[in-house]
Order: structure tokens, then sequence, then C-alpha cells
């Protein structure tokens, strides 16, 4: 019951926000935070806080637990995950439909930014659990459920066909279909009219990119969905940490090769480089990590790996500190001061000035 009705406060919340990823800062900052843990060395964690406000950028905060019924295998409780991220976009096509009824409403001004912030929030979650689902492994002459080693795919196909049918069905029409809608969106508006209609949503996404890059609003998903290939499928070893080294330079690279941002937010492109390239650090230190090294070096890498994990936080602060003495001290406040002080000064000068004599 408390789910129904924070997550529809939280989604309202968003729209009154009017907060856009895309023009705001944010997009890099939520790429580092959902891709980070995937990114580690296996075995390795962050320190409680940092985990905490992981979490909580990728909205899986757990305050609390609820059994819907007991015996719940893996495989179901991964198929039961997808009821967050469904309700979610379920709210915003409803809102967005009653929206147009109400014009002036804050709801209807703001439901491309929200729809754009809330897709790319729901995106990382959806694609994990669909990943997770059609994972399978061979073990002992069978394959079986990487989740689930109980679960066989030939013997208990009844119980997983209809999960996996769902899993495919959000990678097909949702983890695919999302970056391959903004890689080609030319084309798909040329030969799909309907989706002309959306040209809002396309432009939200894209209008902080240069017109011949406006393509690279697609980038970091496809990297999400190459760096949790990785992380999911690649067994442990040190040909998998070098793929995900090599990966995490390739990412940097391009950024710093396109400059993919236009003239209005040109800053953009430094601010990509400086938290890609942070990534990049948390990889290499975290591949640095070895059984071969002493206590006190492993604690040491582990305690800097822990330390650049806070460089996102520390701008997602300064952000919010510049953004909030933006708004509590506007400009016109400050234009408004310096005139009263000017105004003040002409009329010393003024009254002290000697008064002119007759001729």
């Amino acid at each position: 019951m408390a789910f129904c009705l924070v997550t529809p406060l939280l989604v309202l919340i968003v729209f009154r926000v009017d907060l856009d990823i895309f023009t705001t800062y944010l997009n890099t900052w939520l790429y580092s935070y959902q891709t980070i843990l995937f990114l580690l060395r296996e075995g390795q964690y962050l320190d409680p806080f940092i985990s905490f406000v992981i979490s909580v950028a990728n909205w899986e905060l757990r305050v609390g637990g609820t059994c819907l019924y007991k015996g719940m295998t893996n495989l179901q409780k991964l198929g039961v995950n997808y009821i967050f991220p469904s309700y979610i976009l379920l709210l915003l096509v409803v809102l967005a439909k009653i929206a147009r009824h109400r014009p002036g409403c804050y709801i209807n001004r703001n439901v491309s930014h929200a729809f754009c912030t809330l897709l790319v929030l729901c995106y990382t979650n959806v694609t994990i659990i669909s990943f997770k689902i059609v994972h399978y492994v061979h073990m002992q002459g069978r394959w079986v459920l990487y989740a689930d080693g109980n679960i066989d795919f030939g013997r208990d196909w009844k119980t997983h066909l209809p999960f996996t049918i769902i899993a495919c069905l959000w990678i097909v029409l949702f983890v695919i279909l999302v970056p391959l809608l903004l890689l080609f969106t030319p084309w798909f508006l040329r030969h799909v009219p309907y989706l002309n209609n959306f040209r809002l949503y396309f432009d939200t996404f894209q209008r902080c990119f240069k017109v011949t890059y406006r393509w690279f609003a697609a980038y970091y998903f496809i990297c999400r969905i190459f760096i949790l290939i990785i992380a999911l499928y690649v067994p442990f070893s040190p040909l998998k940490r070098c793929i995900l080294d090599v990966s995490s330079i390739l990412i940097v690279v391009m950024c710093l090769y396109l400059q993919p941002y236009n003239e209005e937010y040109q800053w953009f492109n430094r601010l990509d480089a400086v938290l890609l390239t942070n990534l990049c650090l948390i990889v290499n230190f975290s591949s640095s990590i070895v059984n071969d090294a002493t206590l006190s070096v492993q604690s040491g890498l582990e305690n800097i790996v822990n330390l650049l994990a806070y460089v996102p936080l520390a701008y997602l602060i300064g952000l919010v500190l510049y953004h909030g003495w933006k708004y509590c001290c506007p400009k016109n406040f400050l234009e408004g001061y310096v005139t009263a002080e000017q105004r003040t000064r002409s009329n010393s000068i003024s009254d002290t000035a000697a008064p002119a004599s007759p001729i």
C-alpha cells in the first residue's frame, strides 16, 4: 500500500522540480553511479555511506521488506522487480493524458523533462533485471539459470518461459529500442510518421548536442549495455578486468575526440571528461587489488577507490549549492544592491561638494 502511494508522490516531485538530466549536468553523474558497482573487482565493496548514495541514484533504496508469499525462487523475485519501473512508466502515461486537459498545469509544462528523466532512471534497472533473467550458464552437462542454479533450462521450461518471454520483450522494446531511436532519429521520423508526435521528447534528449552529433544522446545508453554485458556474462578473469580497463579508456577518448556538445552546453565536454576519467581511475585501481599484494597495499588501494567514488557526490553537492545560491540570491537582487550602493555614493558626493558661487 505504501509503495502505491509513495511512488506517485515521487513522480509528482520530479514533475514539479522540472529536472532535465540531459541539460542540468547530471547525465554523466548518473551514468557514473549506475555503472560504478559493475566496474569494481569481484568481492570488493564500497563503504556504507557511498553505497547508500549509489542505491538512491539507482532507485534501489531498501528500508524494509515485504513478503508477497513464501517460497519465491530467485527467478520469481527478479520478475517482481519489474513492478517498480512498469508502475512508474504507467504513471507517466496516465499523468501525460490527464495533463492534456489542463494546459496550465505544471505537469503539462514539464512532461517531456520528467518523462526523459524517469526513463533514464529506470533504464539501468530494467536492463539488469532482463539480462539476469536470460543469463544461463553451462554446469555439469546442463544449462541452469545463473541467479538460481535449481532452475534447469530444459527441464523447468514451464517455470522460466513466462519470465524469459517478458525479459526478451523488455530487451527488444525498451533496452534496445530506446538507444536505437536516439541513434537513428531522422530515419525513424521519416519512415515511421507516428513518431513525429514524440518529437518533443527526442529534442529533450538531443538538444544539448551539436546538430551533427545529436545521435550522441544514445551513447551512454549503449555504454550501459556494454558494461553490463561484460560484468554479467564474462567470467571473472584477468581478461575481464582488461576489457573493463580498455573499455573505460575508450569511452573517455570518444568524448574527448568528438566534443559533441554545442556552444550553449560547451562546459559539458569538460565535465564528462572529468567524471569519465574518474571512472577509469576506479577501474584501474580496483584491478590492481590482487591477492599477491600485501594487506597494507590492498587496504590503501581500496581506500583510494572509496575516495574516488566520492568525486561525483562532491560534484553534485557543489551543483546543488550553486543552484541554491542562484535561487536564494538572484541576479536582479544583486543588481539592485549595487544600484542602491551607487546611489548612496552619488548622494554623499553631492552633499559634500562645495556650493556654486554666484557670478
